[in-house]
């Protein structure tokens, strides 16, 4: 079984995503959902997901825990040599929600010392950590006094694509920018553009995404340190992917003030093998030009007071308000962009940048 974690609200976004992957989801929450499957599904899932935060492998079935005893006889009881081997650090998150075990710190000193007694067969011993292995990370849930244990096979989060090089002030997470993207639900034919582009991801995430890249493309999991980790079978996953990108460009804008951050988005655009999809151009949004297609996709970030001063932020979102399309996708934090965006907020849904309140406003 596996529990996949997402941006706050975009569960749904997750599911259709899941389900391109041809996996199927269930009992969706709204930052997670459920997926039947072990460690091969897991990995295709890292591999591909566009939206997903991080993927948990569960590693036995829910068990009741109404104490310490009964919670570190679980932990001993699985097999832990499957995920875990000597040298590796071991990092314990405990969730307790309506349990009569209520202690988050002791619950994590059981679980570590039964990690310990499981692989070394001493109530005492210790092992070093080796410095060259990362940290293998436990999510703990006792609900209602029914415990289960899921060990990260992600490692850092998904969002973490490999181009990126360096971002702006505020940048937009990438699984974030790309459920902008789907939500846009554009032909790939037409015109994608952001007209204040600022942090380059939208951009390329369209642009990855229109082209096939798979998001985990050349990065580390943390299941590749995994004893039972099937190499081989991964590598040819990767080749896979690898073959099943789409060379033809799309047309996709990238608009931005600042010099500086063109070559910025250059650079990471090259970095993820999309730099010929999208075109670049220095523009201020308070120009009157350029005009866009009718059948241009507007989906952007525009600037707020993280980036800019509050007596510049209604001038910038009147005039964005007269350029955007009927087919539009706006993210912001900015409380008054509701006035110049009405027939937008119509359709909107609450999110979360980190943990930054954003809200996100389509058009239907």
């Amino acid at each position: 079984m596996l529990l996949i974690t997402c941006p706050y609200g975009l569960s749904s976004i997750l599911n259709n995503d899941i389900k391109k992957l041809w996996h199927k989801s269930f009992d969706t929450f709204d930052t997670w959902t459920f997926v039947d499957g072990w460690l091969a599904q897991a990995t295709h899932i890292n591999l591909s997901s566009r939206i997903a935060n991080k993927v948990y492998l569960r590693t036995h079935e829910p068990s009741l825990c109404t104490n310490f005893d009964d919670l570190f006889d679980l932990t001993t009881s699985i097999d832990r040599s499957q995920y875990i081997s000597k040298g590796h650090g071991v990092s314990i998150k405990v969730h307790l929600r309506q349990s009569i075990i209520d202690s988050a710190s002791s619950s994590q000193s059981i679980i570590h010392k039964a990690i310990m007694t499981s692989l070394t067969w001493s109530k005492e011993a210790t092992w070093d950590i080796d410095p060259d292995l990362k940290a293998q990370s436990l999510f703990v849930v006792i609900n209602k006094n029914v415990c289960t244990i899921y060990i990260n096979t992600s490692g850092d989060s998904l969002h973490n694509r490999w181009y990126k090089d360096a971002t702006g002030d505020a940048p937009l997470k990438e699984n974030l920018a790309a459920a902008l993207i789907q939500l846009a639900n554009r032909k790939y034919s037409e015109p994608l553009i952001d007209p204040c582009c600022g942090s380059w991801t939208l951009c390329i995430e369209a642009a990855m995404l229109a082209k096939n890249v798979a998001p985990g493309l050349d990065r580390y999991f943390a299941f590749e340190q995994f004893p039972c980790f099937d190499k081989p079978s991964f590598e040819v996953l990767r080749e896979k992917a690898e073959s099943s990108i789409y060379s033809k460009p799309y047309p996709i804008f990238w608009y931005d003030i600042d010099p500086e951050m063109i070559e910025i988005a250059k650079k990471n655009a090259k970095n993820a093998g999309v730099e010929e999809a999208i075109t670049f151009e220095a523009h201020d949004i308070l120009d009157t030009e350029p005009s866009y297609p009718n059948n241009a996709t507007i989906v952007s970030n525009p600037p707020y007071w993280i980036r800019l001063p509050w007596d510049s932020l209604d001038k910038i979102h009147e005039e964005f308000a007269q350029k955007i399309s009927k087919k539009t996708v706006i993210i912001t934090g900015y409380p008054g962009a509701k006035k110049y965006f009405p027939y937008l907020a119509r359709s909107n849904k609450n999110t979360k940048n980190g943990s930054e309140e954003v809200k996100i406003y389509l058009s239907k």
